[in-house]
């Protein structure tokens, strides 16, 4: 047996159960990921043979531990179901508990663990049987199943078109729950056989300067899913979308290479990229897109996840990805910093109260041309996140994810960003209308400034508000900064709807479309080191536990950096079945003498392109976390795939 642990490349093998086989035994899959990968061995090196679904049984014979977790040796009469015909000879092992304790499988009548649900979850499990838990299961399973196969036949909200360069949006008009406007490119939707509906199929009209909008209205079918969205499961909704995009692949143009300077070009990237897709100049875009700029811009972001190639002038980058998901990353940084001024932070940062300090509203004095084109195609990016399962991390303020879904901001928002506005405006409404001094001494301006600070017109007659004018104050300041942003969310979920359906937005809300967009805020070492591959230094070797207990030590903010020097992304994709696509390899940077000062005084290297991360052969931890750290703190360019030329 120490032969056979040795060719599959385990350490420290121990079976938890006796060396007879034992009877055998019903497994559950409950990994957060839709699928579960089975390999031919004991190692997340071994070649992957199938796939478990969540919620799918199956048998198991044998349990096994190592280095990397607990493993289950899945019975031969089990295998039909889950492994292709032609790898129903080999043995079969899959993942029980990674090393860092993420559970994957359970034991039939095996209580559930606190690390499979969220503390919330299990809070309001508390109390509950058993039996009436599975039925409430069972009964919310099928709704999901019955409900997502109808939407397609649902009258939603229609985006009136997804054009590239075009009037100023406006709102089409609706009568009952049937749109009147252009014909306009609407979400697509897959029916449960396989059929799309064709009045969600995307049109073709359309082109350049054609004037277009999109409707914020809701239909009452929208309504009505809306408020079923919270019923359904998120690994439904998940598997319709994928449905869906598969759906609406487009045929892909050639792939268009921009040219960005981040050197000495002031402009910044995001205006760099948006002017170069739009215009298609030769020397900034090439080859030029063979159709009109409305189509060829649409069917790239539905064709492919990588939607441009880079090549950053200065800079030594051959992108096979990560120059692409460098520039992704890099335009984010840009837009928090008001480069360029689309986005502005909440009335709660500058008043220094209150919660979402640290968010962004969009800038309700974008209503230029210009500034409505920019706020199209960082839609567009929004979409494409979605689409390709990409997380793009903007930090909206919780109310415009709620508005991307189509839903009305309501006072309850406006609350959480503008706390100080509000409470001047419970403090009016309190006022008794018989003090009349109190209105004189409090002496509120007739006139209310917006987020972006600029005054309206006089709200009511006079220059201050009066017992008898503050109800029409108070009503009119509300309703007009309730929808201070509503031509600024229409802009940018047009740009969406080049991307995503955004009919199925409604199946979402706002907490799950920020999810859906941005990824989960903190890394998930367990899922990135189930997919890690080693080359050149074994899984058990000391440098690779002082890498892994340093990544794991660092701040949120690091760990975003370390991802973004060896990937180009800030988060990792939001499904781990995404994540488990492209393995993370860990190398031994050998040029240096082990132990040595030279290895001491080197730092890591990344390939950012083929998410690989080489360290040297550090002679501590200490010494491992302080160059780990300099180098994703302190480097930022791309310049070791060749030498670049001067500029």
């Amino acid at each position: 047996e120490p032969e056979a642990l040795d060719a599959l490349g385990t350490t420290a093998l121990a079976r938890t159960g006796s060396a007879a086989p034992a009877e055998p035994r019903m497994y559950r899959c409950v990994s957060r990921a839709l699928k579960h990968r089975i390999r031919a061995a004991p190692d997340l090196a071994a070649v992957e043979i199938g796939q478990v679904e969540r919620g799918q049984t199956f048998m198991v014979v044998d349990v096994v531990e190592n280095q990397q977790g607990t493993w289950v040796h899945i019975h031969p009469d089990s295998l039909h179901a889950l492994c292709d015909e032609n790898m129903t000879h080999l043995e079969a092992w899959t993942l029980k508990r990674a090393a860092l304790g993420t559970v994957f499988l359970l034991e039939e009548n095996e209580p559930i663990p606190s690390s499979v649900l969220p503390a919330e979850d299990l809070q309001a499990l508390d109390g509950k049987s058993m039996p009436l838990l599975q039925h409430r299961y069972f009964v919310l399973t099928s709704a999901s199943r019955l409900i997502l196969p109808l939407v397609p036949a649902l009258q939603l909200l229609i985006p009136q078109g997804c054009g590239w360069d075009y009037a100023e949006p406006r709102i089409a008009q609706t009568v009952g729950d049937a749109t009147v406007g252009d014909a306009a490119v609407a979400a697509v939707a897959t029916s449960a056989t396989g059929a799309v509906s064709r009045s969600l199929v995307p049109s073709s009209r359309g082109g350049h300067g054609e004037q277009r909008g999109v409707l914020l209205a809701a239909s009452l079918h929208q309504k009505r899913l809306q408020a079923l969205r919270q019923l359904l499961f998120d690994e439904h909704k998940e598997r319709f979308l994928r449905t869906t995009v598969a759906q609406t692949k487009a045929a892909a143009p050639t792939r268009p290479e921009i040219v960005l300077n981040r050197i000495s070009n002031t402009k910044p990237l995001f205006v760099q990229v948006c002017r170069a897709l739009r215009a298609g100049r030769a020397g900034h875009v090439t080859p030029l897109f063979p159709l009109s700029p409305a189509e060829s811009f649409r069917n790239v972001f539905l064709a492919t996840s990588r939607v441009w190639r880079v090549r950053f002038i200065g800079e030594g980058l051959d992108d096979a990805g990560g120059g692409y998901a460098e520039s992704l990353s890099e335009m984010a940084e840009e837009l928090v910093g008001g480069r360029p001024r689309i986005l502005i932070r909440t009335p709660n940062a500058d008043d220094g109260l209150g919660d979402y300090r640290d968010c962004f509203l969009l800038h309700p004095g974008a209503t230029s041309r210009r500034h409505l084109r920019w706020l199209r195609f960082f839609g567009c990016l929004l979409g494409s996140a979605i689409r390709h399962g990409q997380a793009w991390p903007v930090p909206l303020a919780p109310c415009v994810w709620h508005q991307l879904t189509g839903e009305p901001m309501q006072p309850a928002h406006l609350a959480q960003v503008a706390s100080g506005f509000m409470r001047k405006l419970d403090f009016v409404r309190a006022l008794p209308a018989s003090d009349a001094a109190g209105f004189a001494d409090l002496a509120v301006p007739t006139r209310v400034a917006g987020t972006d600070g600029r005054l309206s017109t006089p709200l009511v007659a006079g220059d201050y508000v009066t017992a008898a004018t503050r109800d029409a104050f108070v009503t009119r300041a509300l309703r007009l900064r309730l929808h201070e942003f509503d031509r600024q969310v229409a802009a940018v979920r047009e740009g969406m709807a080049a991307a995503v359906p955004l009919p199925l937005l409604a199946l979402y809300t706002g907490p799950q479309l920020e999810k859906l967009v941005c990824g989960e805020a903190e890394l998930n070492i367990a899922a990135l080191q189930a997919v890690t591959q080693y080359r050149g230094i074994e899984p058990s070797a000391p440098l690779v536990a002082w890498f892994w207990t340093a990544l794991s030590e660092f701040s949120v903010e690091d760990q975003a950096l370390f991802l973004r020097f060896v990937s180009g992304h800030t988060r990792l994709p939001r499904d781990p079945d995404d994540v488990s696509t492209r393995h993370f390899i860990l190398q031994l940077k050998d040029r240096y003498l082990a132990n040595s000062p030279q290895a001491d005084a080197a730092l890591p290297e990344a390939g950012t392109c083929f998410f690989t991360l080489r360290l040297p052969q550090y002679s501590c931890a200490r010494v491992l976390q302080e160059r780990l750290l300099y180098a994703i703190r302190c480097c930022k360019s791309i310049d070791s795939d060749f030498q670049a030329p001067d500029f």
